[in-house]
């Protein structure tokens, strides 16, 4: 696929890192409701994403406590849904199972959830892998570049409750930058830091697109690491621009969208940007899509 679109290969491909299990892994469902005749039923959007499949026995993909909550909801006769609207159930080991309508409101506007340094608040719409064990992994992978690359500075541009810009100050990087659009996502990673005694850390509430000049600017291009890890549409022109131009030695590049990232990597590769290695997380099995970690160097 890379040398297919992006025209580039990679000096070093890693053993792609499977997913300890391939059922019962997702953390997170949102359910879309339909009326069929008068049952209302719920299910996902199927392929045309205009047609539900309905789920009668719950999702083979999503976690036990998941699953179990969703059948206690259907006994009690509890899951009062309007027709065309969202029921969400998300699932962390500190909250259990919380859910919502639409939009609704849950008990706690923030969930814990663990990862490989321990409890990290976010926003209970927030981002968060769906796949904690493969989640930790791709974490491991970031440390082990991170410690390698030795960075005097590292920013995060799509930062979320800053797993990745976190990781970077436990690896005693000594100044960190994290800038997402979500405010929400920004006070939870604000709180995170702060729980985590990591005061050499900043975040900042802004889009990617509108700060990364500023946010690359501090960083020297010998010393510096950028770490971006986009939705699947990928780089903002703006963005990627800025980085061809500006950007640091080392660039890290998560992806869950391979059309997108190669988009993105042909042009970082002609700006100078060489693919030192890539790994594949097998984040979502029994579908289609993957997760990808980039190392590049200029």
């Amino acid at each position: 696929l890379l040398e297919r679109m992006a025209h580039v290969r990679p000096a070093q491909i890693f053993a792609p890192v499977a997913s300890p299990r391939s059922l019962g892994y997702r953390n997170k469902i949102v359910l879309h409701s339909v009326l069929e005749g008068d049952t209302l039923q719920v299910g996902y959007y199927g392929e045309d994403n205009t047609s539900i499949v309905i789920l009668p026995d719950g999702c083979p993909l999503a976690v036990d406590e998941i699953n179990l909550k969703l059948a206690e909801l259907r006994e009690k006769g509890q899951m009062r849904l309007r027709e065309n609207e969202t029921f969400t159930l998300r699932f962390t080991e500190t909250d259990g199972v919380v859910h919502w309508r639409g939009a609704g409101e849950v008990k706690s506007p923030w969930l814990t959830e663990k990862w490989r340094f321990g409890d990290l608040l976010v926003p209970r719409h927030g981002f968060f892998q769906i796949n904690r064990d493969v989640g930790n992994a791709l974490v491991d992978a970031v440390v082990d570049i991170v410690t390698a690359a030795k960075p005097e500075m590292v920013v995060d541009l799509f930062c979320g409750v800053g797993v990745f810009a976190l990781t970077a100050a436990e690896c005693e990087v000594p100044q960190v930058l994290g800038v997402d659009l979500d405010v929400e996502s920004i006070k939870a990673a604000r709180q995170n830091a702060q729980v985590m005694a990591q005061l050499n850390t900043t975040f900042v509430a802004h889009s990617a697109r509108d700060a990364v000049k500023e946010a690359i600017a501090p960083m020297t291009k010998e010393t510096g690491l950028l770490i971006v890890d986009p939705p699947r549409s990928g780089l903002h022109k703006k963005v990627a621009q800025e980085i061809c131009a500006s950007g640091p030695k080392d660039l890290l590049y998560i992806s869950c969208g391979p059309d997108t990232f190669c988009r993105d990597l042909k042009q970082l590769a002609e700006a100078g940007y060489q693919l030192a290695s890539t790994q594949i997380f097998d984040m979502f099995p029994r579908t289609p899509h993957f997760e990808v970690l980039a190392h590049l160097t200029r």
